[in-house]
């Protein structure tokens, strides 16, 4: 049986998105091992360290990531314009590479962190081979591979967790983690290229129309990578600039790592979601594509629920995986989950920007929640330290997730999600109340009840008609009964 484009899609994503969600047991395992052997203080360093060129990397990604996307989706011979994709990327990369490499000393100066000098040196190895493997992952999304993107991602987070915890119990410490990463970036390269095989070099008019293609929509698009990847990490800038301890700085990341499963979410979603609408547009299936606009504008709205949750029961996930001396960060982290939900629906309207080919209008909608950030962040931090921080967070992003879905609203000419928005966060901020009222402190116990409260929501959400069974079925690889979408 043939499935829809937006089965596809929401397949595939759900595909990527289950690889990726390995984040959580190999990132717990390694975040558990990181925290306990290398100290709050190294672990800051080490957080601090990772999120800077871990920034740097998602951002070099993004600039080309959605261009390229479209680009091979609208192409039947799509060798030589991935060649291309490939080499344009490789050369940002090596770039990026090379100037944290010279510029280790003003960045640590900066922050006031004179001990990331080093390791920063040592990751700015990893910036050529992240970009290079990323341009293969496009590739794979752009030629509706999800099976092989989604292995991509599996192999990347296991063999982290396998190479990072055995540097580090070596007796490796700092330096360690960091060629863990390295070698996790080689290993996910190869089988990327090999999946891809062959890219023949492209005549010279191939290039001028990729590059064009690629330069078209890749320029606006940049800038606004640029600005959404440092509101990723800006707050733990804005953090370190104004001199808190470096403990605080390892609190702050591991609340933030615990965040980056939305982010994943958005990483697994926007990019198909993308090369499907614009086959189905090709293709003139404008009903298929209208569907997608409607799921992709409900979706993140959905999610809310599941933050609500995780915000209500913040000091007890902090003491699950990172131990009692890490529960302070979890006024940060309740705070956090909820903006990464309201960066995950920012991530989805500008997706449908791009398809609508407004691609500047993303731009109007980031830059101004980086100034937000900036202000609220310089206002909050010396007052609140790290909550300050978070609060920041949350309120440039709250506001940057409605402004940008009336944009999206009104240049695709779907309609606005009203019940979804209703519905969801009203069930996120019941089970977070539910989740505060009754602590847990054994780990057994805390685990039960997330699982238990968890699958109270799914059901709330079922019975509410704000999701369907057949959502579910499209989880575990089977076609939806009625082809519905998100009511």
């Amino acid at each position: 049986m043939s499935r829809s484009p937006a089965e596809r899609a929401w397949l595939g994503s759900s595909r990527i998105f289950a690889a990726e969600l390995l984040i959580f047991p190999t990132g717990l395992v390694t975040a558990g091992v990181l925290s306990r052997t290398l100290g709050t203080e190294t672990y800051g360093v080490f957080a601090l360290v990772a999120t800077i060129v871990g920034w740097l990397q998602t951002t070099a990604n993004s600039m080309t990531a959605r261009a390229a996307h479209r680009t091979l989706a609208r192409r039947t011979q799509w060798r030589p314009a991935a060649a291309e994709i490939v080499r344009l990327q490789l050369q940002v990369g090596l770039g990026l590479g090379i100037l944290v490499v010279l510029g280790a000393g003003q960045i640590a100066a900066i922050l006031k962190q004179p001990a990331i000098v080093t390791p920063l040196r040592l990751l700015a190895l990893d910036l050529p081979l992240v970009a290079f493997a990323s341009a293969y992952r496009s590739i794979l999304v752009g030629i509706e591979d999800h099976y092989a993107r989604a292995m991509a991602s599996a192999i990347r987070w296991i063999v982290r967790m396998l190479a990072v915890v055995t540097f580090v119990k070596l007796g490796w410490s700092l330096t360690g983690a960091v060629a863990g990463l390295l070698l996790t970036s080689v290993v996910e390269l190869a089988f990327a290229r090999y999946r891809v095989g062959p890219l023949p070099r492209a005549d010279r008019s191939e290039i001028a129309s990729v590059r064009a293609e690629l330069m078209k929509l890749a320029l606006p698009v940049a800038i606004a990578a640029i600005v959404t990847r440092l509101m990723d990490r800006a707050d733990l800038f804005l953090l370190s600039a104004f001199g808190a301890a470096t403990s605080t700085l390892g609190h702050y990341g591991a609340a933030q790592n615990l965040t980056m499963g939305v982010s994943l979410l958005a990483m697994s979603i926007s990019p198909v979601v993308l090369a499907t609408i614009t086959r189905c547009e090709l293709t003139g299936d404008h009903a298929g594509a209208d569907q997608m606009k409607d799921d992709a504008l409900r979706l993140p709205w959905v999610l809310f629920a599941f933050a609500g949750l995780a915000a209500g029961s913040a000091p007890e996930i902090m003491r699950l995986i990172f131990g009692e001396a890490f529960v302070p960060a979890a006024a940060p982290f309740s705070l956090l989950i909820i903006a990464s939900t309201c960066m995950l629906c920012v991530s989805a309207t500008a997706t449908l920007l791009v398809t609508a080919n407004r691609p500047w209008i993303v731009v109007v909608v980031n830059i101004p929640m980086l100034v937000l950030l900036g202000i609220s962040g310089a206002w909050l931090i010396p007052r609140l330290g790290g909550t300050g921080a978070a609060l920041a967070m949350f309120l440039s992003t709250a506001t940057g997730a409605l402004f940008s879905l009336g944009l999206a609203v009104f240049y695709t000419k779907r309609p606005w999600p009203l019940r979804t928005m209703l519905l969801g966060p009203g069930l996120g901020l019941a089970a977070g109340t539910v989740a505060r009222a009754f602590p847990a402190s054994a780990a057994v116990i805390i685990i039960a009840k997330l699982l238990l409260l968890s699958t109270l929501l799914i059901a709330g959400l079922v019975l509410l008609g704000v999701a369907h069974l057949d959502h579910l079925r499209l989880l575990v690889g089977r076609p939806a009964r009625g082809g519905r979408t998100f009511p």
